[in-house]
């Protein structure tokens, strides 16, 4: 009997974050965002006619998905409070009075004190739970083992994996809505700020020379103001359709770096991390997204992708049942896993922009 490959076995471990296409996943979006094979066009199934003349390729042509690593955007806890219907966090907040209530000269009594408070609120953070199962009868897997060159149940453990890791991916960027709760996404927050439209009035790679220099000049003391002082964004995602037009130069009459060299440079010079880079996201484009209505928004995000600000967790991993059977003709397998929304909690360490489709 057919088994699930040892490499195979290894790809799944290495691979389970990271993550897969994009169904359109808050509000009813579409099924997905796929290249390659689109749909089946021919008639599927094991039973092809063939004449003697014909020769079978063993190399299989698999369809193709929009991936991304998820841990790339924002902190992904796996394992923690397992069956949890909801997770719980805790926020402290500082409440003191003037300095200066508390100040005295030396060799005198001090006529005040300053008195100091903390207070703690909460976040609730939902959490559904997915199951997927796949099954396959005696009948089907001769078929296939007499089909020749490839294995029933591990195209099949594939397709529940690929299920698993793209439904993950669609549920960080857009979060999800169904029978289950509403849970909002990294791209659809309603509690993050909206900056200055006239800092990014169209996309970045369409800008004249000014407006990508007032870009530069504004947008990292856009976001510290917004945070009241106190913090710089060191993540930046944008939509892939402007990203890939970022192989431009500013001003082509002197073309000696590309925009995407300009953005990286600049950000690492003020951030003091050498290791920040423009991201990317298919969700980020407005015909993906439906944000804020069918025709959707190509939306930038600005923000701290610290796990005290912003976190999708992962309690239960994908984890896979055995194979069972209860007359040893059909077998049936059930894998499961629970996620959470994307918890933002600080709020104002999450800036929006919105930039309208060139012409």
């Amino acid at each position: 009997m057919n088994t699930i490959s040892e490499d195979y076995i290894k790809e799944v471990i290495l691979n389970k974050v990271s993550s897969f296409n994009t169904k359109k996943g808050y509000g009813g979006y579409t099924k997905s965002i796929i290249n390659g094979i689109e749909e089946i066009r021919n008639t599927p199934g094991f039973q092809v006619d063939i004449d003697t003349l014909t020769g079978v390729i063993a190399r299989i042509t698999e369809q193709k998905f929009y991936k991304v690593n998820v841990a790339d955007y924002l902190p992904l806890p796996i394992g923690e409070n397992p069956f949890a219907s909801e997770l719980l966090f805790y926020r402290t907040f500082s409440l003191g009075g003037d300095f200066e209530e508390g100040t005295y000269k030396a060799g005198s009594a001090p006529s005040r004190t300053a008195q100091m408070e903390t207070q703690i609120d909460s976040v609730k953070n939902p959490t559904l739970f997915w199951k997927g199962a796949i099954e396959y009868n005696v009948t089907e897997l001769g078929q296939a083992q007499r089909a020749g060159s490839w294995s029933l149940i591990e195209l099949k453990e594939k397709s529940r994996m690929l299920e698993w890791q793209l439904g993950l991916q669609r549920v960080a960027f857009l979060g999800v809505d169904s029978s289950g709760g509403t849970m909002n996404g990294l791209l659809n927050q309603p509690l993050a700020t909206f900056g200055d439209p006239a800092i990014i009035p169209e996309f970045l790679s369409v800008m004249d020379p000014t407006e990508f220099q007032n870009f530069l000049a504004r947008i990292q003391g856009e976001f510290f103001t917004t945070t009241n002082s106190t913090a710089t964004f060191n993540k930046m995602v944008i939509p892939t359709t402007d990203y890939l037009g970022l192989a431009n130069s500013v001003d082509e009459t002197f073309p000696l770096k590309s925009r995407l060299q300009r953005l990286n440079e600049s950000f690492q010079l003020i951030t003091d991390n050498p290791n920040f880079k423009v991201q990317s996201s298919a969700y980020s484009i407005a015909v993906n997204n439906e944000i804020d209505g069918p025709s959707g928004k190509n939306r930038y995000a600005f923000y701290r992708d610290d796990v005290e600000t912003l976190r999708m967790d992962i309690p239960i991993d994908f984890t896979q049942m055995n194979w069972d059977t209860l007359e040893g003709f059909n077998f049936y397998s059930v894998a499961y896993g629970q996620f959470s929304a994307v918890a933002l909690l600080r709020p104002l360490e999450m800036l929006y922009f919105n930039a309208p489709t060139p012409a």
